[in-house]
């Protein structure tokens, strides 16, 4: 089975995502084979909140909320 790099970006404004620093750590899921993935083209990161790995963080009103 041969590994490819993807990266990609999800944006909202104008919603309420209701997410609080409480809440945390996030887990992103991306499933290209939709709806379900069954041929398992999908992916799943956990950002644990530690600024070295893969990381949330709010800006300093906790209005938006930054994934790296």
């Amino acid at each position: 089975m041969r590994f490819r790099r993807l990266s990609f970006v999800v944006s909202g404004k104008h919603g309420a995502y209701g997410v609080s620093p409480a809440e945390m750590p996030l887990k992103g899921t991306l499933v290209i084979d939709s709806p379900i993935a069954q041929t398992g083209q999908c992916g799943e990161l956990l950002f644990t909140g530690v600024a070295a790995a893969p990381h949330c963080a709010f800006n300093a009103k906790h209005s938006a909320l930054r994934c790296k």
